[in-house]
């Protein structure tokens, strides 16, 4: 792989990690999201945070070959 894709990869797994840990974060507080008037329950954020660490884990693992 060339260094721009090294760059992107890495960019994106960082953002990826970077948003399941707000999720996790989210979970231990107990914080409430709204939209519209709608509250979004706290398992939503158990599948925010598992889906976005595993595909950071997976990126990491491709930019290493």
């Amino acid at each position: 792989m060339n260094r721009n894709t090294n760059i992107i990869i890495t960019c994106s797994s960082i953002l990826l990690f970077l948003v399941g840990i707000i999720h996790l974060i989210r979970l231990f507080y107990g914080w409430k999201v709204f939209i519209q008037e709608t509250e979004i329950p706290l398992w939503v954020s158990l599948i925010g945070t598992s889906i976005p660490i595993f595909l950071s884990y997976q990126l990491l693992k491709i930019r290493i070959r």
